[in-house]
């Protein structure tokens, strides 16, 4: 899927990443995460990206895993699904700019919601923010860089 607005290689180019970065809690603790990213095409058009999120340093068990399907809307949007293992299936849309993907997402009956932008500093590396909410208010903030996998840098 290559949108005329989209020379992202974040989700858009089938590749693995990897980054670091912090999860607050709204009135809680900041954790350190790592994630893993993995995203491949089908030949039906639509995008597949697994992503997990580990809690790194916590007495937490597990992480997050979160698999999107993408498909295209149109020249610079595109509609997701996420199936979220804690959250369940939530539904979205993201808009493409120049420099930056930007999801909104929320679950069936929007108790939760949220949004994740993707910033492209070069090809090879993005800084992730996102935030989720529960019932309208504020629950977590998420921080992280990513770089591809087998880039040189």
């Amino acid at each position: 899927m290559k949108p005329g607005n989209n020379d992202h290689t974040f989700l858009f180019v089938p590749a693995r990443w990897a980054g670091k970065g912090m999860l607050s809690i709204i009135g809680g603790p900041s954790e350190p995460i790592t994630l893993e990213i993995i995203a491949s095409q089908g030949g039906t058009g639509t995008i597949t990206v697994h992503m997990e999120l580990d809690f790194s340093q916590t007495k937490r068990e597990g992480g997050v895993e979160t698999i999107y399907t993408l498909s295209p809307n149109g020249k610079d949007s595109f509609e997701l699904v996420q199936n979220h293992s804690k959250l369940g299936r939530l539904e979205g849309h993201a808009v493409l700019t120049k420099r930056t993907i930007i999801l909104t997402f929320q679950n069936k009956d929007g108790t939760y919601a949220g949004f994740e932008a993707a910033e492209k500093i070069d090809e090879n590396h993005y800084h992730l923010r996102g935030a989720l909410s529960l019932n309208g208010m504020p629950s977590s903030v998420l921080e992280a860089a990513v770089r591809r996998l087998g880039s040189r840098n």
